[in-house]
């Protein structure tokens, strides 16, 4: 009977653990999400932040990226913001320098479209680059952004312009 018990209680504590945590799974696993041209992407695989800090320069920095696959031909996503202050919630833009929020701090996207074919934000035109961090810690950061992206065909010889919308992403800090 004492065994019977034991493994009920098992079994209901593990039941519990997976169904409580399985909602907290789905809205805060890693993941960098975007909608491009109006498809949504994934880039989740191997996804992560890489974070630098030289206060003595007030240098603050972090770059989050992942790709679609494994594959040397996966396409991939990277965010870089830059900042003179420690690393905060808030929006980091790319090109409107005037603008007292962004004078002191910038964001810029790149991407490379199956592992070849290089994107990049411009501080020109529509839809300018805007990366806003909604929560960081010391383990992780999660945010959102958007902004057109910039690169040349694969003959290389005309511009072509991606419109990059509803991105999110929370992923881990590795260093």
């Amino acid at each position: 009977m004492k065994s019977l018990f034991t493994r009920l209680t098992l079994l209901l504590a593990v039941t519990l653990s997976l169904t409580a945590c399985s909602k907290d799974k789905d809205e805060n696993s890693t993941h960098i999400s975007v909608k491009i041209d109006g498809v949504v992407q994934n880039f989740s695989v191997n996804a992560m932040a890489m974070r630098m800090e030289q206060p003595a320069d007030n240098v603050y920095s972090i770059q989050i990226a992942g790709a679609s696959a494994n594959l040397a031909t996966a396409s991939a996503v990277t965010l870089m913001i830059v900042s003179n202050e420690p690393l905060a919630p808030g929006k980091f833009g790319f090109g409107d320098l005037d603008d007292p929020n962004f004078s002191e701090k910038g964001g810029m996207i790149g991407f490379a479209l199956n592992g070849t074919d290089a994107f990049m934000s411009s501080p020109d035109g529509p839809n300018l680059t805007e990366i806003t961090i909604t929560s960081i810690s010391s383990n992780s950061v999660q945010g959102t952004f958007k902004g057109n992206i910039f690169g040349l065909n694969p003959s290389g010889t005309a511009l072509v312009e991606m419109s990059m919308t509803e991105g999110t992403f929370n992923v881990p800090i590795i260093r």
